[in-house]
């Protein structure tokens, strides 16, 4: 079953991607691989931005509702039948469902990260595109290593950092889009919204920076991008969010 899993795995997202990165050093100036993750990376991301869009939109849709949400489950504390039933019913009653921010980044985002990865990894460890190439995408005669003054192939303090600080640019952002937390009703109740939010603020972009210091530059390459392209797109539906939100509340006036 395993196998199989692995199987489909490299037929639908490793191997295209590792064909379209040797397409791309064929083109990029220099045979760069650091213009060359850039440039994949991007493409990439370009081909999923319409469900990309509509999930992040419909994160922004239940950061909205989540102060209801949690007054919903307030009022029905001791009855989880009645408060799942009007939790749907506010679901509903916004056009939001709950699972739709779920399928794109863990169906969709989730394995071609990690297929970029092993991309990028098998590279970077001197592999090379092996068997992995389609007959018509002919193998790249050199690769430029070397961006920016840095080694792609080794692990760069400076890349690291930089991964870091795109991941904290990144989850400021959206922790930054979700509504003021309610008052809880005791000082000893937890919060759990605020916990992940400092996880995400701080705590992962720690993680990020640390494992930048022991896996290869290219790969912090490669997160610095998507973060920061993840970020542009955040903005920019913030952005019409709140347009729309303004058009609304000028047409109820």
């Amino acid at each position: 079953m395993w196998s199989f899993i692995v199987a489909i795995f490299n037929t639908i997202i490793f191997e295209p991607l590792l064909n379209l990165l040797a397409a791309v050093l064929h083109v990029v100036p220099g045979n760069s691989m650091g213009l060359a993750i850039i440039f994949v990376i991007v493409f990439v991301r370009l081909a999923l931005y319409i469900p990309s869009d509509k999930s992040l939109k419909t994160q922004h849709k239940l950061s909205e509702l989540r102060p209801h949400l949690q007054e919903l489950s307030k009022k029905h504390k001791d009855n989880p039948q009645e408060r799942a039933k009007a939790q749907m019913e506010r679901y509903k009653e916004h056009g939001v469902n709950p699972l739709g921010s779920l399928f794109f980044p863990l169906f969709v985002q989730l394995p071609i990260f990690f297929g970029l990865y092993r991309v990028f990894l098998t590279e970077f460890n001197g592999n090379g595109f092996g068997p992995y190439l389609y007959s018509f995408i002919p193998s790249p005669s050199s690769v430029e290593m070397v961006f920016l003054g840095t080694d792609l192939t080794t692990p760069s303090v400076a890349f690291a950092v930089a991964a870091g600080i795109a991941q904290f640019i990144q989850a400021r952002s959206l922790v930054r889009q979700m509504p003021k937390k309610i008052a809880p009703k005791t000082k000893s109740e937890p919060d759990f919204q605020a916990s992940m939010n400092m996880s995400m603020m701080y705590v992962l972009p720690v993680m990020v920076a640390g494992f930048g210091l022991t896996l290869p530059a290219g790969l912090s390459l490669y997160w610095v991008v998507s973060s920061l392209f993840s970020f542009g797109q955040q903005y920019i539906i913030q952005r019409r969010m709140k347009k729309l939100e303004g058009i609304k509340g000028s047409g109820k006036n």
